[in-house]
């Protein structure tokens, strides 16, 4: 003789039923604010990039970098190695672009020097310059308009020199060009190497002042008397 096939109660079928759902409901429920916070995030991503592209450029539009400084790390015979080197990633939501590179430097790559320019060349270049930004002495006599050639721009300062690698020393902080986009590379071959041994303008040191004379507390000038901003009108009772 079969035995019955187990029925469970109908009560005991609805309770376990309502179990189901609300285990169903408080693991959606969990991972419901997950996923809204993520929505977020990549609405206000892509809200900012969108801000970023100035002119309609993507990301994959931007400008190229084809220079950037540092400070020298390492000397070698074919390379340098730059500390310190700007973060040059315009999106703030990229990856940060390499603080140290790797400088490849081949015969090809011209070492440039800026330095001062004699001073009396730079005089008589500044001169020049003047007497050719002079308006004309008169007008001419038909009352025509002198023409006058377009003014170049004025004279620099600074000469720039070719030297060699044996010029940079460690602790210099150089100005590397190169010939492809370098933003994020990590190491590069430069086409060229620019350096300076322009003097940097210290603060006096304290030393220039030992020997100067106090002025007396007496002799020193007024002060000004204290600014008093005027009083608001006060306001008139209406009662």
């Amino acid at each position: 003789m079969k035995k019955a096939a187990f029925r469970p109660p109908a009560s005991l079928t609805a309770i376990l039923g309502l179990a189901v759902g609300l285990a169903g409901g408080y693991v959606a429920g969990t991972q419901q604010p997950k996923k809204s916070y993520d929505a977020g995030y990549l609405a206000a991503k892509n809200e900012l990039q969108q801000k970023l592209n100035t002119g309609g450029r993507t990301s994959a539009q931007r400008l190229a970098v084809m220079r950037l400084s540092g400070r020298v790390k390492e000397k070698g015979t074919d390379r340098l190695v730059l500390e310190n080197v700007p973060q040059l990633n315009p999106d703030p939501l990229g990856e940060p672009t390499p603080a140290v590179r790797t400088v490849l430097v081949t015969a090809e790559t011209k070492i440039m020097l800026t330095k001062e320019k004699d001073p009396e060349t730079y005089r008589k270049e500044l001169e020049a310059y003047a007497a050719a930004s002079q308006p004309p002495a008169r007008e001419p006599e038909d009352g025509a308009p002198q023409p006058r050639e377009p003014l170049a721009e004025p004279p620099s300062p600074t000469i720039e020199e070719t030297v060699t690698l044996d010029d940079v020393v460690v602790g210099m902080t150089v100005t590397v060009d190169a010939a492809t986009d370098i933003m994020s590379a990590a190491s590069f071959t430069a086409t060229a190497v620019h350096i300076s041994n322009l003097p940097v303008k210290a603060l006096p040191s304290p030393e220039v002042f030992k020997d100067a004379t106090p002025v007396p507390d007496d002799k020193m000038p007024p002060l000004p008397p204290p600014r008093t901003e005027p009083e608001p009108d006060q306001p008139r009772d209406l009662h």
